[in-house]
């Protein structure tokens, strides 16, 4: 069961890292280190869209089949 000192260290953890203050947090149990904490780097996102362009076709009539596959999966036609 975790105690309100549990939940200090934990704050007190995040603000560190989020703040900059640190950039890995060490937690031991009985003198191991069990744990390195990193904050997460920012993925890069500026390539991911339009990765695909060109590369295939997307056919007029794609929905199609989207009657038969919600039969499938026991779904009533749904009105548009």
């Amino acid at each position: 069961m975790r105690t309100e000192a549990d939940r200090g260290c934990r704050k007190a953890i995040s603000y560190q890292l989020v703040n900059g203050k640190e950039d890995r947090v060490m937690i031991s149990r009985r003198g191991r280190t069990v744990a390195c904490i990193t904050p997460m780097r920012k993925a890069d996102v500026s390539k991911r869209i339009g990765l695909a362009r060109g590369r295939f076709t997307v056919p007029d009539d794609i929905d199609r089949a989207n009657p038969a596959i919600a039969a499938l999966f026991g779904a009533e036609r749904q009105r548009s």
